[in-house]
């Protein structure tokens, strides 16, 4: 029992030096700045109903049925 505590609190500090090191700061900045952020990255932003807007919408092949 002792080992798996240890282990866990092992995997907890792992993390949270992860999360220290690797994510990025977002203290004093809108949500928006970060969506800006991220759509340098390549992301597609969907529109506000959710989907993808119609230019970036790709038509899908279909199997023809006899």
């Amino acid at each position: 029992m002792r080992w798996a505590l240890v282990s866990l609190g092992f995997v907890c500090l792992l993390g949270a030096a992860v999360t220290y090191f690797f994510a990025r700061e977002t203290r004093g900045r809108s949500l928006e700045d970060n969506e800006i952020d991220n759509d340098d990255d390549g992301h597609v932003e969907l529109s506000a109903s959710g989907s993808l807007p119609s230019d970036q919408v790709q038509p899908r092949a279909c199997a023809a049925t006899a």
